[in-house]
């Protein structure tokens, strides 16, 4: 949404008519106006007209003048304006920061006239800690995207539409479930081998960011680099995102805004069974291969294939009167057709209205979405419902008010699987080793015993987790005197969720009427309540006084924050149902309940402040510092300061500058030292734990009480301490059309804790961490924007381009406790993520190429069989001796378990009403080697082997097909190697919307002030992907293909403004 201000109208018109007395051209030549002009004009004409920019927005005051001459007009709130011109004239129409553009009336007597923002005009406005500031003057790595990339994307979560908006950002979808957040990290490693995630900042306020409404956002700010982050000390030691929502403007008239979509989704890479006789055949060869007896009988695959024809039942009765199972079976089933959804429908509305007085502004949003699951049968979703208000209000001209309140409440619905609830691992893994000759319902109608069916369509219970969260703040702006103000804020966020997980026994009826627990049910009904409470309170207070003195430009802040975070948990567990109708703690008869509860909170308290000056736009430089305490640590080291150092030059602002194309070459570099107190609330007091006796030990015939011996802990442990060195480089080039932004960072984190040295295991419990590791983390990034505008067909046709990449590495610097380099401890030196494999010598045709190899292992080696490389050249296949992660033997580093050079790409255009928007994500370079079924047919059983229709494809090696992809279908498995690695590198269309804005006459006409048409395609597709396997590249990478998968959404929507 814009908004426009009228003193816009009065500059425009000064310049408009100092231009036509004597204008300046590009070079600043003056430029005479032909005195005959005026005396050669004709009759005038009456031309109508209506002024907006390229969102249909009205502009209010824009100027519109004959070219030549001082006569002109502006136009209405309403954007619209009228003007007597002569026959043959040229418009001029202007406003502040947009481009001007140049009319011919020609015959036209009714004109519709877009405007576009003039980047060349405009410093945009960056929100930063506690602040804002002009993106020129930044001395940091801060990058800021808008609305612009959120609106008109109909997505589930805030955080589908930053993957790969920002250089240097990650986002990482856990798994494809409908109540699933991403991982967020900035920057790659932030200690070893972890990657930690950024403090999120709602207007202020550490909130959870799939709890945001996309609809409501106005801006997303990531502090990229310490010196960014550095003001809000140990809060953020791996990096800030801001998120500020939208607000509305003093002096706007009223808008109201609603937009709604209707998603169509599908599930992305989904596995396919092959038919169950095919199965059982192949099972057979691998027993065979491996010299066992095959597991089915010619007479049951026999079975599978009469029932596959439609000829008999699914299943046979044993003489014992049950169904078969296991290899008795004769069904023919596609347990992930059977389990999972293919169209998955959903919908989103949101509305708005906003506006303002000449003091007071407003803000009012609702918001609804529906995210389904793709789980067949079960309630598998979340619910979504927002509320925000915002008000601000001038009551004087030295006083500023404001307020708003944030509310959101979540109800997810989801499947109880076996008792565990929604472990939707366990849910995937059991569709997959579910396998094709078992069935679901047997012919009487009766769930199989084997079925999974049953549990996922709530059979065995459900699970529901009702989230609601208050958000309160209210704050004051005192201006006592120019350029001086005193900011003052309070945040309360209250957050309560209700879990309720009730457990059934899910019963099979045999063929002969008997009853009996399904194999895939828990074995005892149960009930389980939790209660979770959360109350977080912030106060700060902060003095900033920011000046111009020639041009010297000075900011100073200086500020108070602290924190009071308290949770509580209650939490009580029933077993034994007398009925599953009325599911309840009081309606379980087993006399052991179980209740527990949990307790625990932290607070911290800092002073900060910030000190900026810049000389002519040529010269930065900008201290930050917070001394900073956390409630983690004992008194007396409970208190630290970090400080940071940041500075610029704009190399293109110096008088030997001559290169007229570049507007910007500024270079930065940034120092910062900072603190992460770690994980854990209560590092320095030794806990101890209670609960009933475990082992052989009995007091009076029942095992006692007991308080366990807590852990050591060291009472000197203190803040890990991440010192981070940055240089970047910033050039705007080509009328401001161009930005380039390069970066480069090294993180080293010193003091990190690390188990102590090895102590007796007499000890009798945990050894203390202490502050004794460093580790570093080196990277870099790499973005572009372009933007332009021209004509087509006399309409303005407007195009931008963005790109960013950016890449990481981490590794081990010291840690002492390792001195032998042993693999499972982190040694000095060694690098996080990396892949370590054998070299195939491929597989094995015949005798000779057997004997020609040197076996991995013991067991035998036949034709058909995967060799190795015996690189060492000693005679043996190993990973090396003595277990160092240096001396690996015959293996070797083939690359990196992550997305290496992570790569997006926006591409915009509009014109005549038309926009198209196309993301993209791609990652050139990435690795993983799995031996799940999922991708390798051949386990070491039969419950990790598969048989899909993508390993058919493949094919396995026989004597009569050598060139198959995998060897021999046996039992025999091999360690990680490169013939079998799977290259992650792929390119994905992350977003493609293609929308139309009615023409303003028709909404004249309908009396609204905006209409938009749209359709959009989240997770479109692959362009490439270099893996043999289509599962998405996340779940691949993280669980070898078993994984609940995302989806494809396609939607259509619509948004009406009034």
């Amino acid at each position: 949404m814009a908004f426009y201000f009228t003193y816009g109208l009065a500059v425009q018109l000064l310049l408009l008519q100092a231009a036509a007395a004597g204008g300046v051209s590009e070079k600043g030549n003056r430029e005479a106006v032909s005195p005959t002009l005026l005396s050669n004009l004709m009759e005038d004409i009456l031309i109508e007209g209506k002024v907006v920019d390229e969102e249909g927005n009205p502009i209010p005051g824009a100027a519109i003048l004959i070219k030549g001459t001082t006569s002109g007009t502006s136009t209405d709130i309403d954007g619209n304006f009228s003007l007597d011109v002569p026959d043959g004239s040229v418009l001029v129409v202007s406003f502040l920061g947009f481009i001007t553009q140049e009319i011919e009336v020609g015959n036209q007597t009714d004109l519709e006239i877009t405007l576009v923002e003039d980047v060349a005009q405009m410093d945009e406005v960056v929100v930063v800690g506690f602040g804002t500031q002009k993106k020129s003057h930044l001395t940091a790595a801060v990058e800021q995207i808008g609305s612009d990339l959120i609106e008109n994307r109909p997505i589930n979560r805030l955080s589908e539409a930053l993957q790969g908006a920002v250089a240097g950002l990650y986002v990482t979808p856990v798994n494809g479930g409908p109540a699933q957040e991403s991982n967020f990290n900035i920057r790659g490693y932030t200690g070893f081998g972890q990657k930690g995630g950024p403090l999120v900042l709602v207007d202020g306020i550490e909130r959870t960011m799939s709890d945001v409404n996309p609809n409501d956002v106005e801006s997303v700010t990531v502090l990229k680099d310490a010196a960014a982050s550095a003001i809000y000390g140990s809060r953020a030691p791996s990096g800030v995102i801001l998120i500020t929502t939208k607000s509305g403007s003093k002096g706007e008239k009223m808008q109201v805004n609603y937009s709604g979509s209707y998603r169509i989704g599908s599930p992305i890479g989904m596995p396919e069974w092959s038919n169950s006789w095919e199965y059982a055949e192949k099972i057979n060869e691998q027993y065979r291969n491996s010299l066992q007896a095959p597991i089915y009988t010619e007479e049951a695959i026999q079975r599978m294939r009469d029932h596959g024809a439609g000829l008999i039942p699914n299943n046979i009765v044993t003489g014992n009167g049950t169904y078969g199972a296991h290899w008795d079976m004769n069904g023919n089933s596609n347990w992930f057709d059977i389990m999972y959804k293919s169209i998955i429908p959903s919908q989103q509305h949101n509305a708005s209205v906003s506006g303002g007085s000449n003091n007071t502004g407003y803000y009012v949003g609702l918001g609804y979405n529906e995210s389904m699951g793709i789980i067949k049968g079960s309630d598998d979703q979340l619910n979504r419902y927002n509320a925000l208000l915002k008000v601000n209000s001038d009551v004087t001209d030295w006083l500023t008010l404001r307020m708003s309140m944030n509310y959101v409440r979540t109800d997810e619905q989801a499947p109880n699987y076996r008792g565990g609830g929604p472990n939707y691992g366990d849910i995937w893994q059991n569709a997959s080793a579910s396998l094709p000759n078992w069935n679901d319902l047997n012919p009487n109608g009766s769930p199989s015993f084997l079925s999974s069916g049953p549990s996922l369509r709530g059979e065995g219970g459900t699970q529901n987790n009702e989230r609601n969260e208050t958000t309160l703040s209210g704050g004051f702006t005192v201006k006592p005197f120019k350029d001086f103000s005193i900011r003052g804020n309070y945040y309360w966020r209250n957050l309560t969720s209700h879990l309720e997980r009730n457990t059934f026994v899910i019963l099979v009826e045999e063929a002969d009427g008997s009853i009996r627990n399904s194999a895939r049910s828990a074995q005892q009904s149960s009930v389980l309540r939790q209660m979770n409470f959360t109350n977080y309170h912030t106060a700060d207070i902060v003095a900033d006084y920011d000046t111009q003195i020639g041009r010297h430009s000075i900011n100073a802040l200086v500020g108070y924050q602290e924190e009071y975070n308290n949770f509580a948990r209650l939490a009580g567990v029933g077993r034994d149902l007398y009925t599953n109708s009325v599911p309840s703690i009081s309606t379980t008869y087993n006399p052991n309940p179980t209740v527990n509860d949990q307790l625990t909170h932290w607070a911290t308290q800092g002073v900060f402040g910030r000190m900026a000056y810049n000389y002519a736009e040529k010269y930065f430089i900008e201290f930050n510092g917070r001394y900073d305490a956390h409630s983690k640590f004992p008194a007396a080291i409970r208190w630290s300061f970090f400080p940071s150092v940041s500075g610029a030059w704009n190399i293109a602002e110096e008088n030997f500058w001559s290169v007229n194309e570049i507007n910007a070459f500024k270079i930065r570099a940034a120092y910062t030292s900072s603190g992460d107190p770690g994980s854990g609330n209560y590092l320095y007091l030794p806990t101890m734990g209670t609960g009933i006796g475990v082992g052989d030990v009995l007091l009076g015939g029942v095992k006692p009480n007991m308080v366990f011996m807590p852990p050591l802990v060291s009472s000197d442990l203190t803040w890990s301490s991440p010192q981070t060195l940055g240089f970047g480089l910033d050039v705007v080039a080509i009328e401001n059309r161009l930005e380039l932004t390069y970066d480069w960072y090294q993180r080293t984190i010193y003091n990190q804790p690390g188990p102590a040295r090895i102590l007796p295991e007499t000890i009798g419990t945990g050894l203390p961490s202490v502050n004794n590791a460093v580790s570093e983390t080196r990277g870099w990034e790499f973005s572009m924007k372009w933007r332009n505008t021209g004509r087509i067909a006399g309409r303005p046709f407007n195009y931008s381009v963005r790109f960013n990449i950016a890449d990481y590495i981490g590794y081990v610097v010291e840690y002492d406790e390792n001195p032998n380099g042993q693999r499972n401890i982190w040694t000095p030196g060694q690098v996080f993520g990396q892949i370590w494999m054998y070299e195939s010598n491929g597989v094995a045709q015949d005798i000779s190429d057997v004997e020609a190899n040197v076996p991995q292992g013991g067991g035998w080696y036949y034709p058909g069989d995967l060799m190795m490389k015996d690189r060492n050249g000693d005679g043996q296949i190993n990973a090396g001796e003595g277990g160092r992660w240096y001396a690996r033997g015959d293996q070797y580093m083939a690359g990196y378990n992550y997305g290496r050079y992570r790569y997006g790409m926006n591409l915009q255009a509009n014109w005549n009403g038309i926009d198209l928007s196309v993301t993209f994500t791609g990652v050139p370079k990435w690795i993983t080697f799995t031996n799940n079924f999922h991708v390798i047919p051949a386990g070491i059983n039969i419950w990790n082997s598969k048989w899909f229709t993508r390993h058919q494809e493949l094919g396995t090696w026989s004597p009569d097909t050598p060139d198959n992809y995998f060897p021999r279908h046996s039992f025999k498995t091999y360690g990680a190697n490169d013939q079998y690695v799977e290259n992650l590198a792929h390119l994905r269309v992350q977003n493609l919307r293609l929308g139309y804005n009615l023409p303003q006459s028709l909404l004249e006409r309908i009396k609204l002030r905006k209409v938009y048409i749209y359709s959009s395609a989240e997770n479109l597709g692959m362009i490439y992907y270099k893996s043999n396997f289509r599962y998405e590249p996340e779940i691949m990478s993280r669980y070898g293909g078993n994984g609940y998968p995302p989806q494809r959404q396609i939607s259509f929507g619509v948004n009406v403004g009034i």
